[in-house]
């Protein structure tokens, strides 16, 4: 590549770049709310729960930011070692569930950071671990319950043209990194 292609391209790529973030600019603060969660009573409370989701206006529509922290005083290191245990099974394993990443988050109190373009709802049943063992997700009901962890789930209600869409994968990608979860990958 000739010097002036590269600075062509370098200065294109900076161009879109400021675009993007200038959008970014635009978009309005998400206004969080949150439903506090006993993992030990995800059995008899999950469907309260998702119609609380339901109630502040969460629809199969609505794109949803979201992220979980840790109310119990329990330590990432331990959550961690959990998940890592349960992770082990292969996929063909009667005790297979499909489990988020495992991030080197030290001391975060952060367990997971999200995103869902539609059907927050049905998102929110996996995480419970009341949908399919296949589907990568928190799948709480399978490791937390035992360990009685208590969390929070903060979740707002983002509006987003369908054509600016990509523009809640940045915003997650951003929540990701500041927030360093515990569990989950940034961006897909």
């Amino acid at each position: 590549m000739e010097l002036i292609q590269y600075e062509i391209a370098l200065n294109d790529y900076i161009l879109e770049a400021n675009e993007i973030i200038a959008h970014l600019r635009t978009i309005p603060y998400p206004e969080f709310k949150c439903i506090e969660i006993d993992c030990n009573a995800i059995e008899s409370k999950w469907p309260k729960w998702q119609n609380r989701l339901i109630m502040s206006g969460v629809t199969v529509d609505s794109r949803v930011l979201y992220y979980i922290t840790i109310k119990s005083n329990h330590s990432p290191a331990r959550i961690k070692e959990i998940v890592k245990k349960r992770k082990a099974y292969k996929r063909n394993s009667k005790k297979y569930i499909a489990l988020p990443k495992v991030n080197d988050s030290i001391d975060s109190k952060v367990l997971y950071v999200g995103k869902c373009n539609s059907n927050f709802n049905s998102r929110f049943i996996h995480h419970m671990g009341k949908g399919s063992r296949k589907t990568y997700s928190l799948q709480l009901v399978d490791w937390a319950a035992e360990m009685d962890l208590q969390l929070c789930l903060y979740y707002a209600i983002v509006e987003i043209p369908n054509d600016k869409i990509h523009y809640l994968e940045l915003v997650e990608t951003i929540l990701h990194k500041k927030l360093s979860p515990i569990l989950g990958r940034s961006g897909h």
